[in-house]
């Protein structure tokens, strides 16, 4: 199957990857981005904004429970 890359829609589409990752404050790595055009390429930008929130959904859920301690109350008797 062969695939046509519009030039001026990827570079739209990556404007739009990279502002959801930031202001989701993920850092947008240049391959992290490559990837998710890479999953453009082949979906469409709706399914490739799903994916990115879903990719920065457990990114913060995961740095969230870093982040914070679990605190037990232990008792002797």
């Amino acid at each position: 199957m062969d695939i046509e890359v519009i030039q001026h829609h990827r570079n739209t589409a990556r404007f739009q990857i990279r502002n959801i990752l930031m202001d989701s404050q993920v850092r947008p790595y240049d391959h992290l981005v490559e990837e998710f055009l890479c999953f453009y390429d082949y979906n469409g930008l709706a399914a490739t904004i799903q994916n990115v929130k879903s990719y920065i959904n457990t990114m913060t859920n995961q740095d969230k429970e870093q982040r914070h301690l679990q605190l037990q109350l232990v008792t002797q008797r």
